[in-house]
């Protein structure tokens, strides 16, 4: 029997975190109006700058990889992702823990993140495809990646969605994808983006 090659497409995810629970307010560094040097009557003058110093709360010190790489049959179908090893959220705050409290795809280069396939696909909206996404960390239910609405991680998967101090959160990503027309083999194409809302992590007292 003659066996047949499966051929596969490349497809380039890219990721951000959102800090949450930020303050109602912000200032940046910035210059107030100006006055005059006094003449001192010697050919010198004098003048003083007033400092107004803000204080700023933020804790949110993290990263995570901007650009992944995930592989899908070229006529679409189950993904493969990067492991939880290699995709994670590096928290670098030595005394905060940092939670994952959202997560939600955004539709980009003809792509659409969506909890459920349309089917027949060539009712889709998208121009190129859709990708039906999840996300877990640990031993967590799947969570779900769409566009139309972020997903709140509930509180019994919220154990699993923090990162300790100085720690790290795995992320596992799993997915089909459908596409309206077959993808061209061994290329890279531009997908969704996933966003991810952050918080300090503030146990209960």
């Amino acid at each position: 029997m003659k066996k047949t090659k499966k051929m596969a497409a490349v497809l380039a995810l890219s990721a951000a975190l959102a800090m949450g629970a930020v303050p109602a307010f912000a200032a940046d560094a910035s210059v107030g109006k100006t006055g005059s040097f006094t003449d001192g009557n010697d050919n010198t003058g004098s003048a003083s700058t007033a400092l107004k110093v803000y204080a700023t709360a933020s804790q949110i010190q993290a990263t995570i990889p901007v650009d992944i790489t995930i592989v899908t049959p070229i006529e679409g179908g189950t993904i493969t992702a990067p492991s939880a090893d290699a995709y994670k959220i590096v928290n670098n705050n030595a005394t905060k823990g940092l939670k994952v409290t959202k997560v939600q795809g955004v539709d980009n280069a003809g792509w659409k993140a969506v909890t459920e396939l349309t089917n027949p696909k060539s009712n889709m909206a998208a121009t190129t495809g859709e990708m039906q996404l999840t996300v877990k960390a640990g031993s967590s239910a799947a969570m779900s990646i769409a566009s139309d609405a972020a997903t709140s991680i509930p509180a019994e998967a919220q154990s699993y969605f923090t990162a300790p101090s100085n720690g790290e959160l795995g992320l596992t990503l799993a997915g089909t994808t459908a596409v309206k027309s077959n993808l061209t083999a061994n290329t890279t194409y531009p997908a969704v983006k996933i966003t991810y809302t952050v918080a300090v992590d503030t146990p209960a007292a």
